[in-house]
């Protein structure tokens, strides 16, 4: 049976390297050069995708 999937999860982060850094250490994850930009970062795992969204500080 196939699965269709409409959405995937999106985090927004300040510094998009730091971020990118610490999620493939702390989860199984790793960096896709696929739509990469300064500021998107695809990260990808056997199951799904996650995706890194610089944006601005909430300070």
């Amino acid at each position: 049976m196939a699965v269709l999937r409409l959405g995937f999860p999106v985090i927004g982060v300040t510094d998009l390297d730091r971020a990118v850094a610490f999620w493939t250490a702390a989860l199984p994850l790793s960096a896709s050069e696929e739509w990469a930009s300064p500021t998107w970062r695809n990260l990808v795992t056997a199951d799904g995708v996650v995706d890194l969204s610089r944006a601005p500080s909430g300070g």
